[in-house]
């Protein structure tokens, strides 16, 4: 073996330890390390105070390959690092695959939930809006009703988005009512133009 190839003997061998090393070390991360290392290698120094999109980005990556089993526990550690994230992470989990059973589902709903109590409508929504096939499914798991009004309303009116459902839904503005002829006549009676005498609705001269 010349010296070349023993170099590129050698080399291809620290980088197949190096794969094997770092593979092991993700096999035996929690998922709190491996989702920070892929917020991390997305771009996102502190987890805690990443772009919501680089979160998500990092958090997707990761939650791609997890086994279905082990899902609601890598959902209970995302939603923990980002609460503000709640109703994103739980719809990226059920965007993750294309078929989910009740079950998964519900075990995925609860997770959430758990980790996010005050976000539970929120959360609803978002997984309604993401499985609405899945709808009885969904509120059984987040022990709604389906007759509870809240969960219909996503954003309220003035696009301030609800998160817990116990804000109010304010009431829609009044419409402009356009004036009629009579309104006319009684505004012009009270305030006159330059001449000072208008004729008023009922066909007499102001004084």
């Amino acid at each position: 073996m010349n010296k070349s190839s023993f170099s590129q003997w050698v080399g291809a061998s620290i980088f197949a330890f190096a794969l094997a090393f770092f593979s092991a070390q993700s096999a035996f991360a929690s998922p709190t390390t491996e989702i920070t290392r892929a917020v991390n290698v997305a771009g996102g120094a502190d987890v805690k105070h990443a772009m919501p999109s680089t979160f998500m980005q990092g958090f997707n990556a990761v939650i791609i390959k997890v086994k279905q089993a082990e899902t609601p526990v890598y959902v209970s550690a995302a939603v923990k690092m980002r609460l503000d994230l709640a109703p994103r992470i739980t719809v990226a989990t059920l965007n993750a695959r294309d078929r989910h059973s009740c079950e998964d589902i519900s075990a995925i709903i609860k997770a959430a939930i758990a980790a996010a109590p005050d976000s539970r409508y929120a959360i609803t929504r978002a997984a309604l809006a993401a499985q609405p096939t899945s709808r009885q499914c969904i509120l059984q798991a987040a022990g709604i009703s389906d007759k509870d009004r809240r969960v219909a309303y996503t954003r309220r009116s003035d696009t301030k988005e609800v998160l817990t459902g116990r804000e109010a839904i304010p009431a829609p503005t009044p419409a402009f009512l356009y004036p009629t002829i009579w309104d006319v006549g009684n505004i012009i009676s009270i305030n006159p133009g330059p001449g000072g005498s208008v004729a008023s609705p009922s066909g007499r001269a102001g004084r």
